[in-house]
This record gives C-alpha cells, structure tokens and sequence, in this order.
C-alpha cells in the first residue's frame, strides 16, 4: 500500500536531494571539510547506518570500540554482524556527574 505523508520523494533522482549539497556545505562550513555532494547518502535509521560503516570499514571478527554509555542497540548491532564490541566507559567527573569530554575548555 503507498500512501503519500507529504515528504518529497528522491527515488530514482538522489542527486536532486537537497539534504546532500545542505551535508557538504554544512561540513564545509563547521569543519573546514569539502565534499562532493554525489558520495553523500542518507539514512533513515541510525543502525543502519552503522551497519553500512561496519560493512565498508571492518570484517567479521574485527574489534569495534565504543564509547559508553552509549545507545544500547550499538552493542548489539556489533555483535550481531559479526563483530566483537570493545566497550571503553567514558570517565566521569564525580563533582559534575557527566563525561569529561562534555567540559568546556
């Protein structure tokens, strides 16, 4: 059944998606990186993502590091590819309560 939910459709055009030039000049822009937007792709779910990442960077058996706490479906999604998930707890800062990477410099 297609129903239309009023989101434009880029089946069979990505490269007049706007999302993809709006990536790379965002990128560009934040953090001194160029891109063509022809090699950007969009995902709709963030496991699926990681899983295409996994499949492009690593092999079944390979390690994986995350950082945790993190979202639990990464752990999961890991080790269901084949992966082994290394967890590295991010240290906290008693007084604060929160990651010492989140502190302001």
């Amino acid at each position: 059944m297609e129903e239309d939910l009023g989101y434009p459709s880029w089946g069979g055009r990505p490269a007049e998606n706007p999302l993809r030039t709006a990536f790379a000049e965002r990128m560009r822009t934040h953090h001194g990186r160029r891109l063509d937007p022809a090699h950007v792709r969009e995902f709709t779910d963030i496991d699926q993502s990681l899983q295409a990442v996994l499949n492009v960077a690593t092999r079944p058996g390979d390690g994986v590091v995350v950082h945790t706490p993190a979202y639990p479906p990464f752990l999961e999604t890991i080790a269901g590819m084949g992966r082994r998930p290394h967890a590295v707890p991010i240290p906290q800062r008693p007084q604060l309560g929160r990651p010492a990477s989140a502190r302001s410099p």
